[in-house]
């Protein structure tokens, strides 16, 4: 048994301890003493928290635990210990240090229990594990993904790079600091100033949190490569910009292949726009001009512009437009060539008959043709002139055949009646003027022949013309 002084000394360190610390009986749970420490952290005067049981503090998840470690350690009066969350008057909850001995110099039933609270320290720890995980994964999505990462703190003009700085670019992780004239000097001299300058103008602006741009950067073994960065920018309260976080990524590839099809674009848009032959591609499904190349222009007199505001049908005469729905939708089928020889027309009206050939196109995310013309109206007209230029010396060869033959038989025949000695004076006078007649009727069928000949040569003079070109 203690003496009433030892007593007294202890009530006061008890009740003037700084750490939270209350009395309560294992059976009833009621609080039958509480110090000042415990009044200021849970809220609660000294009168209302001997009016209260212990169980008031626990949280409503560890009331199970609580009792089970009553059960457990007290009721057996074994001193226990652990860290568990408490509820303060207010509902705030708080992480304590828990540590309970039997007091049985009060009774024997009696339980001391002092309560630190470590709520801090726990908060502390957790924030460390959440910045541990995610550490963690900013390292491993720096590993699985093909671009360099980095957080640049600007207050201190460090730039951290994760593992793939090195293995995009191919420099060390040293651990030595990284400011950004280090970074400066690894940008192609061409695209310093303005990455530099973009740069600058995002940092500033306090409404800016992302920072894009593209340039040059140096990879280790000397060559340049095109990069992407982008950046998240982090700002203070009053808008200064104080850390960012971004990427790199190495769009080198891609750069080539967009550079290597856009040269081939251009060939193929050189092979359509300056080519020698009209050329135009249209929808499949208005029929509308979708492009037309200078040939076709220089052809038909339409400028460029007011091709592209018409249609197949507006190059084909008002009776024959019909055509135009019959051609495409009977004949020619998708994904197939297809020729035909059609009568266009001119913006002056003139007519123009082409061999038009095409197959099937997307352009611009739309079904289309694209279609070269042939002009074969001087040849169409050349064919005529031939094909009316044989029918005129068919005309002559029969003349020479039918016509000629009878005059000519008959004065064959006269000459040899003439020559018959038998035949007297006044006969022969009857038959010099038969043959006097049928002369004068050769000549005339001759005279004939001569001008129809004379007409073909003069009309088709230009079927043989020299040449001009290749």
């Amino acid at each position: 048994m203690m003496s009433s002084e030892e007593m007294r000394s202890s009530f006061d360190l008890y009740n003037y301890s700084p750490v939270p610390m209350w009395l309560y009986d294992i059976n009833s749970l009621q609080i039958l003493a509480v110090n000042d420490a415990a009044c200021r952290e849970y809220g609660y005067s000294r009168e209302k928290f001997l009016t209260l049981k212990v169980d008031v503090l626990w949280h409503a998840l560890y009331s199970s635990a609580m009792m089970d470690l009553i059960n457990s350690a007290a009721r057996q009066r074994l001193p226990y210990m652990g860290t568990v969350k408490f509820i303060t008057r207010k509902g705030d909850m708080v992480i304590v240090d828990l540590q309970a001995t039997p007091m049985t110099a009060w009774h024997e039933d009696a339980r001391i229990v002092s309560a630190i609270n470590v709520t801090e320290r726990e908060k502390a720890k957790e924030t460390e594990r959440q910045l541990r995980l995610s550490n963690e994964r900013f390292n491993y999505v720096s590993r699985a993904s093909n671009e360099a990462i980095y957080d640049w703190d600007l207050a201190a003009d460090n730039i951290y790079w994760a593992d793939g700085f090195c293995r995009v670019f191919g420099y060390p992780l040293d651990g030595k600091p990284y400011p950004l004239k280090s970074w400066s000097r690894m940008v192609h001299p061409d695209d310093l100033l303005k990455t530099r300058e973009s740069l600058r103008c995002a940092l500033q602006d306090m409404h800016t949190i992302y920072w894009h741009s593209q340039y040059r950067f140096r990879h280790s073994m000397g060559t340049y490569l095109f990069v992407e960065e982008t950046g998240y920018i982090i700002r203070n309260k009053e808008g200064r910009a104080v850390r960012m976080i971004g990427t790199l990524r190495d769009i080198t590839t891609q750069r080539e292949t967009a550079a290597a099809l856009e040269a081939s674009e251009k060939r193929y848009s050189d092979l359509f726009h300056l080519s020698p032959l009209p050329m135009w591609v249209y929808d499949t499904e208005t029929y509308q001009f979708l492009d037309v190349n200078k040939a076709a222009v220089t052809l038909y007199g339409y400028s460029r512009e007011e091709f592209l505001s018409m249609t197949l049908r507006d190059i084909r005469k008002p009776e024959n437009r019909h055509e135009v729905d019959e051609i495409i939708k009977d004949r020619i089928k998708p994904g197939e060539y297809h020729s035909a020889i059609v009568k266009h027309v001119k913006k002056s009206g003139d007519e123009v008959i082409a061999n038009v050939s095409g197959n099937s196109i997307a352009y611009c995310d739309k079904e289309a043709r694209v279609v070269v013309a042939f002009d074969i109206t001087e040849k169409r007209k050349y064919i005529s002139a031939i094909e009316e230029q044989n029918a005129r010396l068919e005309e002559i060869t029969w003349t020479q055949a039918h016509l000629v033959r009878a005059p000519l038989a008959r004065i064959m025949g006269i000459v040899q009646l003439l020559g018959d000695a038998g035949v007297d004076v006044a006969t022969k006078e009857t038959l010099l003027s038969y043959l006097q007649v049928s002369a004068t009727e050769l000549d005339d069928i001759i005279r004939k022949i001569i001008r129809k000949s004379q007409e073909v040569t003069e009309k088709h003079d230009y079927l043989s013309p020299g040449l001009t070109g290749c």
